[in-house]
């Protein structure tokens, strides 16, 4: 079994994102292991560092994803000779695992990496998987991400752990708690969004003058696309309890996504009792469960009768919303956690025996 001081977990800061939001609230889960953590303003060398990762063939491996790499390495190497690292964990393996694998392995230090995109970006930003063979895990966040990996003759490595959830700060609104006096729909964040989609959905509902509210969160980029539409309220960062009582105030959240992969808004929703209405879209419906209404296509068209439906007849959101804060719980931080540490026991195991 490894202790946890030899065991080191990276993963960057994204700027835009609140304390309680993702893998940044994941990291306080293990309190005892080293860290390294890097956000936009602390790259060095930047010229170089955007050199050396213009060589990576990820479209989203940058300056910032290089420069952390190479702390990666100068820490392994500063702490050979004392209390020496035995594995390296990159949280954002999309992002930033690119070259470490063969020097980190001839170290003798195991790397593993957690991974979020969808099959279709892997084929997009992509030109092939070989640097991942360098890793003794990888951790996949759904299902046909798993599947991917398996057929690129990755399947002895990879592992299925799900995206989690702070489920004690995303809770449901306390008794008494006054909603929003009109019918009230939020839609956050920005990344697979097909925003030309809600757009005409919403579009709809204006031309039939419902009585609505429509808050976009984490989106603020795409405002001037719903200009016309005036019951559309966009917001750029919040802190967190701003942001957490968007959640616990609306109606229903409906996510038009043009791609499905793992989502740090569903999964707050969801904790939040939220209901969720959504396109159907596949590695998405591994974390729904029933609190969200997937719609098949015609998009455009169910979208919108789901959101008459719901908009005409409440009631039906209530036990929508039950559902989705019970089936949130197995997602919490400290149950993927305990999956994390199980694999890395059972890695130090095997390496016994190698």
């Amino acid at each position: 079994m490894y202790k946890p001081s030899e065991i080191l977990l990276v993963a960057r800061k994204w700027p835009r994102r609140g304390a309680y939001t993702s893998v940044e609230r994941f990291l306080d889960y293990f309190e005892d292991y080293p860290k390294l953590t890097l956000t936009n303003k602390e790259v060095r060398f930047y010229r170089l560092c955007k050199w050396v990762a213009s060589f990576a063939h990820p479209q989203n491996y940058t300056s910032q994803s290089f420069y952390l790499e190479a702390l990666v390495v100068f820490y392994c190497i500063k702490r050979m000779f004392h209390q020496p690292i035995r594995i390296v964990h990159y949280f954002y393996g999309d992002h930033d695992y690119f070259f470490t694998g063969p020097l980190l392995a001839f170290l003798h230090i195991k790397v593993n990496a957690t991974f979020y995109f969808s099959p279709k970006e892997y084929t997009d930003k992509y030109r092939n998987l070989n640097h991942l063979k360098h890793l003794s895990i990888i951790f996949t966040t759904g299902p046909e991400q798993h599947e991917l990996f398996n057929n690129n003759n990755l399947s002895k490595k990879t592992r299925l752990l799900p995206l989690g959830v702070d489920t004690q700060f995303f809770t449901p609104a306390g008794p008494g708690t006054k909603k929003n006096l009109v019918f009230t729909i939020l839609q956050s964040g920005k990344n697979r969004r097909d925003f030309p989609l809600l757009y005409r959905v919403l579009k709809k509902l204006a031309d039939q003058k419902y009585d609505i509210c429509v808050k976009m969160i984490g989106c603020d980029i795409h405002e001037s696309q719903f200009s016309d539409l005036e019951f559309c309220q966009f917001y750029g960062h919040l802190d967190d309890q701003a942001y957490r009582n968007h959640y616990q105030s609306a109606d229903l959240m409906v996510l038009a996504l043009e791609d499905g992969a793992t989502s740090n808004s569903l999964m707050e929703a969801l904790s939040c009792g939220l209901p969720v209405l959504a396109t159907d879209q596949p590695n998405f419906r591994y974390f729904c469960g029933p609190g969200v209404v997937l719609c098949p296509p015609p998009y455009e068209k169910n979208l919108y009768l789901q959101l008459v439906s719901f908009y005409q007849n409440p009631e039906q959101l209530l036990p929508l919303s039950q559902a989705a804060r019970a089936h949130s719980l197995q997602f919490d931080w400290s149950q993927i956690q305990k999956g994390y540490k199980q694999e890395w026991d059972q890695l130090a195991r095997t390496s016994t025996h190698e």
